[in-house]
């Protein structure tokens, strides 16, 4: 057996003791209290539960936990315009419209994430008519494909130019250092 260092006194040190808090309130140190509405969503989220990701009833879930979610956006961005709106009238704080904002980003962030995750996000999005008694007009298939078609050729177009510019940027820059005949 090796001798022990002299260090080494054969008990274990005392450690000290934290107290650890075991329920946390919600206040300006933790953030605000989550709403309701994002606790549920996320804990009854099918993918968690063992269903079938892909199952139609999956899917019509998702669409409808995604069509509260963006009820709950817009609710948020209303509230977040009258703040701004209001922003100098008397009995209004900056510090409400800025937690408002705050509030209205994170919600953006789970609606984003949500459609993200759910596929829902991949759906074309109707346009709804000038005139709220009407129905909306939804697109065939090929008028999809057409919007889609134009749309990536419109990117496609965008990115090509923007590399072309970028080549033309280098090739200026190349001749600037290029070494210049004296006459």
């Amino acid at each position: 057996m090796l001798p022990a260092p002299p260090n080494f006194t054969g008990t274990a040190p005392s450690l000290p003791q934290f107290s650890l808090q075991t329920a946390f309130a919600p206040g300006p140190a933790y953030g605000p209290a989550p709403q309701p509405g994002y606790l549920s969503g996320s804990l009854q989220d099918p993918l968690h539960q063992g269903a079938d990701p892909n199952s139609p009833e999956v899917f019509k879930n998702n669409i409808r936990l995604v069509h509260q979610q963006v009820l709950e956006l817009q609710a948020f961005a209303r509230r977040v315009l009258l703040s701004i709106q209001n922003a100098y009238q008397p009995g209004n704080s900056p510090a409400h419209t800025e937690a408002d904002i705050t509030a209205l980003k994170q919600v953006l962030a789970t609606v984003i994430e949500r459609l993200r995750q759910s596929g829902v996000g991949a759906l074309p999005i109707i346009p709804l008519p000038a005139d709220p008694a009407l129905p909306p007009v939804v697109p065939t298939e090929k008028e999809l494909l057409e919007s889609t078609t134009s749309s990536l050729r419109v990117l496609y177009e965008k990115l090509q130019r923007s590399q072309e510019s970028a080549a033309v940027v280098a090739n200026l820059l190349m001749t600037d250092h290029a070494p210049r005949q004296q006459k």
